[in-house]
């Protein structure tokens, strides 16, 4: 069939749903569509062989249609189609007439570069859209995966036959699911319930990451920035300018048109696990409903019930999702399997404690007095004195948000807009409560305490025992060794100047940022010091830490910032309360497990000097840990924050935690510190910390990721399995992290889970401690990479000894940085 591109004619007019330029086709033509609109779509074969169209995005008149294809001579991925009447204009072309036409009518070229730099931006913006829909269906999957796990537990517990028996197909994803899982830190818990299924999807990460431009995409933007007429003489002079810039953007648009599809594929095959034949997850969530309604089931109920609900909120939330991103439809299945989990889903789960009620003295059997947190919500906004209207809008807002089943609804558009304008009044009454607190400094109620340190805000949300639990929890004594706040502790630290502010967001300081504030660039201030005191106030500071550090950091510790929400409900809660909140002394306890497997996590080289000594100039190692600030969240995740503060290379860095952690401790402590060990390093080597002629963790690391490809100590098996594992991440840092990890809890105890070139990149720059090293040097896989990495360090250690030994023989002694120093590098540790 003839597209509407090989047919040439000025002025056509064009019905709906005419074919533009097919999949596959060369546009040899230049096609200006003049007036009216046209989808682009992905084009996929149906189960029966028919063609199927998923629109991506629309263009809108004026525009040059299949300006890729166009301008590169290469086939098209894509599919346009008129969605409306359109007068489009197509003029048969080469290379050689485009230039002329360009260089005579420099309008219709600047058009043809903006039209196919915005199929790029619009492409690009449908893959983020894709990757979000793919992030959530898999989630979905992990619940169902874990769900199984607790139904079946024995096909988890033994491995596939080796006899050629037939496996059931879902039980490698569920298992690989888990895997994952697992590796996150993930625990499941027994028995299910469906707030924990909800908190284990959102456990797959769903951050809203900026997509960086490539060079070319860069200066193709600034150049269409550019005024029009000068534009005009740009084309005019230099026809092939345009032309070459708009031939740079086919190989991205190809690029991501293929990953877009690569992500509608693995959606229709997710499709056919969830709801088609007799192993679907469909049919087996059906199959344990049937059989608890016959009481022949082997599984627990409340396991039963706990997967059949979230089956069913899962096919409700993925339906529409799909539907809305590319109008896929769900592929024929068995509404009876569907109605009996529906059935299942509504059963009602065994009873829970009851929220405080009014006139409830204690819980039942702990005794513990709950009258002091009746009414929490409306003595804490009392408290706080925050304005009548503010207290009626809040209430007004709160109320509607607790009428939803789900208040964490990440796919409800009202939801989502509710739950952020209740987590922006919650700051503005934290605020003032702090502020009003931190001037006083008086004995707090106990509402107040809890609201301060763990979010807690209204009682009705809560069950007696999460309020008993909350009411009688330590904090713990922490050690001086590593400074432990919590977040009440931390601000009233910030308010008295024992510690700096933290950064924000985007790495400015307190100073730097008053200092971009366009209300003070005609202020003349230089340094800190230099800020008057109204500006540089206690207040001013906890406002600062409260907005730039504390507020984000509450929703990146939970794991899933589109679902957070800052007041803490038994929705957020999946485990018994008491196992999940941190103390001082269990964080102390984790980081020092850590320091005794990678004993030089926080040291760090800073300069050292000693005028009575005579020693001018020595680089030293120093263990300086980092402050790790406890806020109020609960949740899966601890943040790096900063390294440092400002220049001060003796300063402590922070790490902030939720005081509550649904997932493994020291999973989420050895990532916290892998992201540390990286930062730091970055730091410390400056502009050299990706030089590979320098040798440092980043550098030699960031190298690999680069070209291990090429790398002749790895098979070409292990090279693509590496390629296929590097996209799970979406940075160097996040592969490292992933590497610290499985190098942390693995190579350690001799089980080899790197390659050889990466397992020598950390032993060379993250040695074991001496109790591991000799173990491992015990095992032939270990004994050469061990060794050599023992040897870099006593070669530095042999380095310092002139030195060290003239400082001993004039000083009679050492100080006792430089023992410290020649014990680091003697690997004495």
């Amino acid at each position: 069939m003839q597209t509407i591109a090989e047919r040439s004619g000025a002025n056509q007019q064009i019905p709906a749903g005419q074919t533009i330029a097919a999949k596959g086709q060369v546009v040899k033509s230049l096609v200006i569509l003049q007036k009216g609109q046209a989808t682009v779509n992905s084009v996929e074969t149906g189960p029966v062989g028919q063609t199927i169209l998923r629109p991506l995005y629309t263009v809108n008149a004026p525009a040059v249609l299949g300006g890729a294809s166009l301008f590169s001579q290469a086939r098209s991925n894509l599919q346009i189609v008129t969605s409306a009447t359109c007068e489009i204009s197509v003029y048969p072309s080469n290379k050689e007439y485009l230039l002329k036409l360009i260089a005579a009518k420099p309008n219709i070229g600047v058009l043809a570069l903006k039209s196919v730099y915005k199929d790029l931006t619009d492409l690009e913006t449908k893959l983020d859209q894709a990757e979000h829909v793919r992030n959530q269906l898999e989630a979905y999957e992990l619940g169902f995966s874990i769900s199984l796990s607790a139904l079946l537990p024995e096909k988890f517990q033994t491995e596939a036959k080796a006899d050629g028996a037939f496996t059931d197909p879902l039980l490698p994803v569920a298992k690989r699911q888990l895997a994952d899982f697992s590796e996150r830190g993930g625990k499941i818990i027994k028995p299910l319930n469906i707030n924990f299924l909800r908190s284990a999807k959102n456990q797959i990460e769903d951050v809203d990451e900026k997509r960086f431009d490539s060079l070319p995409t860069q200066l193709i933007r600034r150049l269409l920035n550019l005024p029009p007429d000068a534009l005009s003489v740009i084309a005019t002079r230099d026809a092939q300018l345009l032309h070459t810039a708009a031939e740079s953007l086919t190989e991205l648009i190809t690029a991501t048109s293929r990953e877009v599809e690569r992500s509608l594929a693995a959606m229709q095959q997710f499709l056919q696990r969830m709801l088609v034949g007799d192993y679907s997850w469909l049919a087996k969530f059906s199959l344990q409903g049937e059989l608890m309604e016959s009481n022949t089931n082997s599984a627990a109920r409340e396991d039963i019930l706990a997967a059949c609900a979230f089956f069913n909120e899962g096919f409700a939330a993925m339906r529409d999702k799909l539907l809305s991103f590319a109008e896929i439809a769900y592929p024929p299945y068995s509404q009876a399997a569907l109605q009996k989990i529906q059935k299942a889903a509504s059963e009602p789960a065994a009873a829970k404690p009851a929220p405080v009620a009014a006139g409830s003295v204690a819980a039942a059997g702990s005794g513990a007095d709950l009258s002091e947190f009746q009414g929490s919500l409306d003595k804490i906004l009392q408290w706080s004195e925050t304005p009548a209207d503010k207290v009626a809008q809040f209430k007004k807002d709160w109320d509607t948000l607790k009428k939803f089943k789900n208040p964490l609804d990440a796919s409800d558009d009202d939801v989502r807009k509710l739950r952020r304008r209740v987590n922006l009044q919650y700051w503005d009454v934290f605020e003032r409560a702090i502020l009003k607190y931190l001037k006083k400094r008086g004995d707090l109620p106990k509402y107040m305490r809890l609201f301060f340190d763990y979010g807690f805000m209204d009682e009705t949300q809560l069950d007696a025992e999460h309020i008993t639990t909350l009411a009688t929890a330590s904090y713990g004594k922490g050690d001086a060794w590593l400074p432990i706040y919590t977040i009440t502790e931390w601000l009233a630290a910030i308010y008295d100047r024992k510690v700096s502010t933290s950064i924000s967001e985007m790495g400015l300081t307190f100073f730097e940022t008053l200092r971009q504030d366009p209300a003070n660039r005609d202020k003349k201030w230089r340094k800190e010091a230099d800020l008057p005191p109204e500006v540089n106030s206690p207040e001013a500071r906890v406002k600062f830490e409260i907005k730039e550090m504390l507020q984000m950091n509450c929703r990146l510790c939970s794991g899933n910032i589109s679902s957070h929400l800052n007041i803490l409900t038994r929705h957020q809660i999946t485990q018994s309360l008491a196992k999940v909140i941190i103390t001082k002394d269990t964080v102390v306890e984790e980081v020092k497990k850590i320091i005794q497997t990678d004993f030089g996590a926080f040291h760090r080289e800073v300069l050292y000097t000693n005028e009575a000594m005579n020693i001018q100039r020595e680089f030293i190692q120093v263990q300086i840990t980092p402050n790790i600030v406890l806020v109020p969240s609960i949740g899966t995740v601890i943040q790096f924050w900063q390294d440092r503060e400002g220049n001060d290379r003796m300063s402590r860095g922070r790490l902030i935690g939720p005081i509550m952690a649904t997932a493994d401790l020291h999973m989420m402590l050895l990532r916290a510190i892998g992201t540390y060990r990286w930062e730091m390093c970055k730091t410390t080597m400056g502009p050299d910390w990706n030089n590979i002629s320098v040798s440092s963790l980043t550098a030699d690391y960031t190298d690999y990721v680069q070209f291990f490809y090429k790398s002749k100590e790895l098979s070409e098996e292990i090279k693509e399995k590496l390629a296929e594992d590097m996209k799970r991440f979406r940075d160097d840092r996040a592969r490292f992290v992933n590497d610290y990890t499985v190098y942390m809890r693995f190579e350690s105890e001799g089980s080899q889970r790197m390659n050889r070139v990466s397992r020598k990149i950390f032993t060379k720059h993250v040695p074991f401690s001496k109790e591991i090293r000799e173990r491992l040097l015990k095992l032939p896989s270990y004994t050469d990479v061990v060794q050599k990495s023992i040897n870099i360090r006593k070669k530095k250690a042999n380095d310092l000894t002139p030195r060290y030994t003239k400082y001993e023989r004039e000083n009679k002694t050492l100080p006792k940085e430089l023992i410290e120093t020649r014990k680091f590098y003697n690997m004495e540790y």
